[in-house]
């Protein structure tokens, strides 16, 4: 009876740690090929390369901040590059302008060099390196993408949204809509795609068919504890066995015998028996 509940309590653990460990690595993820382009699980990359400025110039301008009289300036990619008043905001993707002091002060938000995760929503987020001024302020920039096929220039809604952090510090979180911001079709071919199912379903079925035999079947050696192993030592035969009746008659009639597998090569044959065109097709024929 202890050795039946030792076992029950590791096929319970193992359970659940399979609970916890493969959504993990069936979350989505979206790897970074460049500051404006990511790649998403299924191969499909969102570019935002249509709405960058790769003259540093800002792309998007005078973006309110909800409640407050700031102002921002926003390029997805690269970096701005101001050489007036403004120029404190220089190597940051955004920009924040306080109208509150005169001459107007600029802060830079990030310190650009975005990184791309996706959130609960199945949004990618772009969250930009951390920037902190000379009074050991911090600024982070988070920029959530969302597909919008309307929306060919794009658009930051209702402007910025600042959460101040633990400390001296300040989150900026912005909406950008944008045709760009959706996914591009899958440049994989659909054989590529199948093997990429294909080989973690295999890996699964070898995991839980030896578990379950080994836990549950209380199965001890190999070849017993991998599964359904009986149809998998006769599966060679069954192919044999497919093939030799699959051969067309005409080719059993008109060729030696073939013992194992492999490639016949043959021509045309026609009602009476006689080979015209030889050599124009290649079939795999088994023959006992």
């Amino acid at each position: 009876m202890a050795f039946f509940r030792r076992r029950a309590g590791s096929v319970a653990r193992i359970f659940f740690i399979s609970l916890v460990v493969i959504p993990i690595v069936l979350a989505k993820t979206c790897k970074k090929l460049s500051n404006c382009k990511c790649e998403l699980d299924d191969g499909s990359v969102i570019d935002l390369s249509d709405l960058d400025n790769k003259d540093g110039k800002p792309r998007f301008t005078d973006i309110p901040e909800e409640g407050q009289s700031y102002t921002y300036k926003y390029n997805p990619c690269t970096p701005i590059k101001l050489t007036g008043e403004d120029s404190a905001c220089t190597g940051a993707n955004l920009c924040q302008r306080d109208p509150q002091i005169l001459p107007p002060s600029y802060y830079p938000c990030d310190a650009s060099n975005p990184s791309f995760t996706v959130d609960e929503s199945n949004h990618v987020v772009m969250t930009y390196k951390s920037s902190k001024d000379s009074y050991g302020y911090t600024r982070t920039t988070k920029v959530t993408l969302l597909c919008d096929e309307e929306q060919k220039k794009g658009s930051t809604g209702k402007g910025v949204s600042q959460t101040p952090g633990l400390g001296p510090s300040s989150t900026y979180s912005l909406t950008l809509s944008a045709k760009s911001a959706c996914p591009a079709s899958s440049s994989l071919s659909t054989g590529s795609i199948l093997l990429i199912i294909f080989f973690p379903l295999v890996l699964l079925y070898l995991i839980f068919g030896i578990l379950f035999n080994v836990f549950i079947r209380h199965k001890q050696s190999v070849p017993d504890v991998l599964p359904n192993h009986t149809f998998w030592a006769d599966f060679p035969f069954l192919v044999k066995s497919y093939f030799m009746r699959s051969c067309p008659n005409q080719m059993q009639n008109s060729w030696p015998a073939v013992t194992n597998i492999g490639v016949v090569k043959f021509g045309n044959i026609n009602s009476g028996g006689k080979e015209v065109n030889p050599g124009m097709r290649y079939f795999i024929c088994l023959r006992s």
